[in-house]
Order: structure tokens, then sequence, then C-alpha cells
């Protein structure tokens, strides 16, 4: 999977404090490629998505204790209106569900996403069509179904996301046959990372370096039909 690595290296002449100012910033960063439902506009092909990121409690049954929790966004940035799916900035409830929706109590945390639009096109499958954007992801924090939630609640859900996208309101509606006929298509294309080894050259020394990763998506070639 992994196609492309490349190190670079710390070596003897170069100072502590250089090779440090190089890696101190991220010792790991990740980029993410995801297809997202719909045509982000051209004037919004990029930018910074920073709703937090917390839980809620969703009840299942007649007792408060029969439930389960969701992975919801902060969609006001004031913490009185969870977010997990379309349709719920509206409501503020689950489907089905009568009790409007609350963040665990301290389960919020600090969320933000940038992304960067690639191209955009069309997908097809049984005679339907659905306009999507390619986009490259970034997440500077690491909550639970960040980059999922974010993407959601800019209104272009990931396509295939069936916890947070629009197959996950209605199984039944005829539109999310289309969405529902794709894996989540949110795919880790850059890693880097810093990492150490030893040279095998006598001295035993131990090198500090940076290791980077490219994976390139399997949707983006030969797995969808493009129109």
């Amino acid at each position: 999977l992994f196609e492309r690595k490349s190190c670079l290296s710390y070596e003897s002449n170069t100072s502590n404090d250089d090779f440090d100012q190089q890696v101190s910033e991220d010792v790991v960063k990740k980029q993410y490629v995801a297809l997202v439902e719909g045509g982000i506009a051209k004037e919004k092909s990029s930018g910074m998505i920073s709703h937090a990121v917390g839980k809620v409690w969703v009840q299942d049954g007649a007792s408060e204790t029969d439930g389960h929790h969701e992975w919801a966004c902060d969609i006001l940035d004031d913490g009185s209106l969870p977010f997990c799916r379309p349709g719920d900035d509206k409501s503020a409830r689950l489907q089905g569900s009568s009790e409007p929706l609350k963040f665990v109590t301290g389960s919020l945390r600090e969320a933000i996403t940038t992304y960067q639009v690639i191209d955009w096109s069309t997908v097809g499958y049984d005679g339907k069509a659905m306009d999507v954007t390619r986009v490259e992801l970034t997440p500077h924090t690491g909550r639970g179904h960040q980059l999922r939630l974010h993407m959601a609640a800019l209104g272009h859900p990931i396509l295939g996301d069936d916890l947070h996208g629009r197959c996950g309101v209605d199984k039944s509606k005829n539109h999310d046959s289309l969405n529902r006929r794709y894996e989540l298509c949110l795919h880790a294309s850059k890693l880097s990372m810093v990492g150490w080894y030893l040279e095998d050259n006598g001295t035993d020394a131990i090198r500090k370096c940076r290791i980077d990763v490219d994976c390139v998506p399997g949707f983006l070639e030969g797995y969808f039909v493009f129109a």
C-alpha cells in the first residue's frame, strides 16, 4: 500500500537545535483524501472548520440507562446544538427521539480541520449520478470522527458515511441507494513522523530522522465510474 518513502536524517554536522526545529512543530503529521457529496463552491474551495467535538447520550429504551454514546460536533460553537448528521442541525434530535440532544458534561474538546479542494467530478451507479468533490483534509487535532463530522457540518458529508452522512438518516430513501453503493471514501494519504535508526557503518550511531510515507487511495483510480 505504501508506495513512496523518504527519510530526512539527522547528520552529525547538524545541531540538535536545527533538527529539532524541523521536527518539533508536529511529531506526527497526517493528511487525508476524501470524496464528499456535492460540489463545494469554488469560493469556498479551502478553509478551516473549528467546531468542537464531544459525545452525546442517545437513549434506546424506556430506561435512561438504555442507550449509547455518539460523537457529535458543536455546530453553533456555544455547546447548545450537537450535530451528528444532516437534519440534526434543525431539530437537535436524532431521528425517532423526542428528547433534545445534549453533550455529555465535560466531553467537548477543541477540534480543528483544514480542507483544500483537489477537483470536482460526478460518480455514477445504475443510471444515477451524484456530484462529488475530492478534498484534502488535514486534522490539527485528533478527536473521534472529527473529519467525518466536520465535513458533514460543512454540508458535504463524506461519500459512504453511514454514521454522519445522509445515508445514516433514512436508509429507505432512493437518494441514498447511490451513496450506500460505496464504502467510506476517506483515506490517509500522507503520513510523516519522527523516527530513529541505527547506522550500519561500524559506529552504531543512532540517528534521528523524519519518515514520510505516501499511500494512494484506491478510490481515486478505477474504483468509481466518473461521468
